[in-house]
């Protein structure tokens, strides 16, 4: 899917390929991880992994054109992939961490209750009531101004990544 689809199918495949029937990737877990993934490319790098915009749906952070692909799957698990495109050292790390911090931790619910809880999110849903439908795109400004200020509080860099978690257990107190 990568090639032909854009850099956000990279990241969707490398998801996809760290899944397991363990712990399956389903469309609502993606969704999100695309959402963290590209806030802390933008916090930590200072660069959008992929250009699309987000839009902040009633279930939290969406990518229309992947909900597209993949709305079929509802809460299935999507299918692992064992393809895994190459990446730059800092985007892999930053993968990673997500994996880590994100994936390997929180069900999809939790990813979701993780992104409503930020203000990148809620200023997208202002004036929205809790469920109602809005296409609203969540301002990339917002994104890295928030997340900026995560990395700054927690003092977070591409080589110390572990208060990611610090950050996640406040966030969900």
């Amino acid at each position: 899917m990568g090639s032909s689809q854009g850099k956000i199918f990279h990241a969707i495949n490398w998801f996809l390929s760290q899944s397991s029937e363990e712990v399956p990737v389903t469309h609502l877990a993606l969704q999100k991880l695309l959402y963290f993934t590209q806030s802390w490319s933008r916090a930590l790098s200072g660069e959008e992994l992929f250009g699309d915009d987000c839009q902040a749906w009633a279930h939290g952070a969406v990518y229309p054109k992947i909900y597209h692909v993949f709305r079929g799957f509802q809460y299935m698990p999507l299918p692992k992939v064992e393809e895994t495109p190459q990446w730059k050292e800092e985007e892999l790390k930053i993968l990673n961490a997500v994996k880590m911090f994100y994936f390997d931790v929180y069900c999809a619910k939790a990813l979701e209750e993780i992104c409503h809880r930020e203000e990148p999110y809620k200023k997208a849903r202002n004036g929205l009531k809790e469920g109602e439908s809005g296409q609203r795109v969540i301002d990339k400004k917002d994104v890295s101004l928030y997340y900026s200020g995560i990395v700054e509080k927690y003092h977070i860099n591409l080589d110390h990544l572990w208060n990611i978690r610090e950050y996640l257990n406040e966030i969900l107190r």
